[in-house]
C-alpha cells in the first residue's frame, strides 16, 4: 500500500514541491528538503523525460544484458525482470535504467522502497555515477545479493572503496525503504528511516553532480554468483517510488553519532577494502579493482 506522502507526490504540479521531513518515508528529520526529481511509477510506460534503458555506466554487466523488453511498468511499481535468456553475448537478460543525460544532482538525499528477488545469482542496486559519464566514482546506495535476502549492502568504487551491510528484514517478501544522505562531508545510509551507517572518509570522493540508475543483474561473478538449480524464474526487482530531495540550507539538529539499531538480531558492520567483485569503467567490466593497475578487463 502506498504512503500518504506518496499520494501527495502525485498530486504535485512537478519537482519543486518543499516538504517538512514528518516520516521515515520522508527525507531526514534534520532541515527542510525540496523534492527535485520523483517517479511514483502509476503510469503503463517508463517516463522518458526521467529515465533511459541502460546500465549506469553504458555497458552490459558481468553476466548479463540490459533488455528494455525486462522493464514494465505493472500496478504502481516499476518492475525489472532477470530472465535466464542469452543475448550480446551474455547467458542472462537483467534490465536496468538510468537518469543519465535527463537528471543529475550534487548532494542531497535519494530513497527508493524497493522488493527484491530472491535467489543465487540476482543482484539489484540503486547507483549514482557522474554525471558526464567518467568513472570514479561508483556509489551503490542500494545492493543486494539474491542469496542474502535480509542483507543490503552500500558500497562505494573510487580510488579508495568501502562499504558495508546490514542483517535485518527479508527484502524480498515485502517493501523496504532504504535510503542515503549526502553532503560534502558524510554519507549516511538508512534503511526505514534508521540510520544504518555513517561514513566520513569517503565524502570526498563525491563531490560532483552525479545521475542514478536502477539495475537488475543476473550472474556473472564471484560476488553476484551465479544461478544455480534453486533459482527460481524470473527474477524480480520491483521499485514501488524513487524520490530525490535537495537540502535547504543548514542542518537544524545534529544526526547521532553511531548507528541506531533495530530492535532484534540486528548487525551492522562497515569495512574499508578492496571491492570483492568487479567494475564498470569506460565501458567495460573489470573482474576486480585489483585489474585497474593492468587494465586489463575480464569481459566484452
Amino acid at each position: 500500500m502506498r504512503t500518504a506522502i506518496g499520494r501527495t507526490l502525485r498530486a504535485a504540479m512537478g519537482p519543486a514541491l518543499c516538504l517538512a521531513a514528518s516520516s521515515h518515508a520522508a527525507p531526514p528529520a534534520n532541515s527542510a528538503w525540496k523534492l527535485t526529481f520523483f517517479d511514483e511509477f502509476d503510469g503503463t510506460a517508463l517516463d522518458a523525460s526521467k529515465w533511459g534503458n541502460g546500465y549506469a555506466l553504458g555497458a552490459t554487466g558481468p553476466g548479463s544484458w540490459p533488455d528494455p523488453a525486462n522493464v514494465r511498468l505493472e500496478g504502481g511499481s516499476l518492475k525489472l525482470i532477470g530472465e535466464k535468456r542469452s543475448g550480446q553475448g551474455k547467458t542472462y537478460a537483467g534490465a536496468a535504467v538510468t537518469t543519465r543525460g535527463k537528471f543529475s544532482q550534487m548532494y542531497g538525499y535519494m530513497e527508493a522502497r524497493i522488493k527484491v528477488p530472491n535467489g543465487k545469482g540476482f543482484s539489484a542496486k540503486m547507483t549514482g555515477t557522474k554525471a558526464d559519464g567518467g568513472y570514479p566514482p561508483w556509489l551503490d546506495i542500494i545492493e543486494t545479493r539474491g542469496e542474502e535476502p535480509n542483507h543490503p549492502y552500500w558500497y562505494l568504487h573510487a580510488a579508495a572503496e568501502a562499504g558495508g551491510g546490514w542483517t535485518g528484514a527479508d527484502m524480498t517478501t515485502e517493501f523496504h525503504t532504504l535510503g542515503t544522505e549526502w553532503n560534502a562531508d558524510e554519507l549516511i545510509f538508512y534503511v526505514d528511516g534508521v540510520i544504518k551507517l555513517r561514513d566520513k572518509t569517503q565524502a570526498a570522493n563525491c563531490r560532483m553532480a552525479m545521475c542514478w540508475a536502477l539495475e537488475l543483474m543476473v550472474g556473472g561473478d564471484s560476488w553476484i554468483g551465479i544461478p544455480d538449480a534453486g533459482t527460481p524464474w524470473p527474477g524480480v526487482y520491483e521499485i514501488d517510488y524513487v524520490r530525490i530531495y535537495s537540502r535547504q540550507g543548514p542542518a537544524t539538529a545534529v544526526l547521532p553519532a553511531g548507528p541506531q539499531r533495530m530492535t532484534g538480531t540486528e548487525k551492522t558492520r562497515a569495512q574499508v577494502s578492496p571491492s570483492p567483485f568487479g567494475y564498470l569503467a569506460n565501458g567495460r567490466w573489470f573482474a576486480s579493482p585489483r585489474a585497474r593497475k593492468a587494465a586489463k578487463p575480464a569481459g566484452p
